[in-house]
């Protein structure tokens, strides 16, 4: 049977017309943002389909990856919306407001790169897609599984929530 065949390819096809036709039929920011969410549960209930459903294991840091993702999304709006005329009632201006929050006057070098939406869409997709590999990698060669398996995944959710904490305390 050909891919063509299959009714699940045509429900696909038609899923990513929808997306990709819908931002040019209109000016509607509640379409816009609607279709954006649907997206993102999309891809999170593919996530959990592949992990569980194929592989058979509970993941609980599968979110960790979507999140590396969007923080460095959110790196590029923060420093696109923190212009000097945008912060100019700040004591820093031209910096995010909650790096003034918390005292840091200058920008930290690994921020400067993500002035470039270039460079932000390509951190995007490769900055998740290390991280994933590397604890790939480590869960292979160790294969590891079961309920080890989701205490791990748990564990880096958890690692990655404190050195962010840490991270925006510092």
């Amino acid at each position: 049977m050909t891919i063509l065949r299959r009714p699940f390819f045509w429900i696909i096809a038609a899923v990513i017309a929808v997306f990709v036709a819908a931002p040019t039929i209109g000016n509607d920011i509640e379409l816009r943002e609607s279709l954006l969410l649907a997206a993102v549960y999309i891809t999170l209930a593919s996530n959990i389909n592949l992990i569980l459903g194929y592989a058979g294991y509970v993941n609980f840091g599968s979110i960790v990856f979507f999140g590396l993702g969007g923080y460095c999304m959110a790196m590029f709006l923060k420093l696109e919306s923190s212009s000097v005329a945008n912060t100019k009632i700040q004591s820093t201006p031209g910096i995010p407001d909650f790096m003034d929050w918390n005292q840091i006057h200058a920008l930290p070098a690994f921020w400067k790169p993500f002035h470039s939406l270039t460079f932000s869409l390509i951190a995007v997709i490769a900055v998740p897609t290390i991280v994933a590999f590397v604890v790939g990698v480590a869960m292979f060669k160790r294969r590891v599984g079961g309920v080890y398996f989701a205490i791990i995944t748990q564990a880096i959710a958890a690692v990655l929530t404190i050195l962010i904490g840490v991270w925006m305390l510092s």
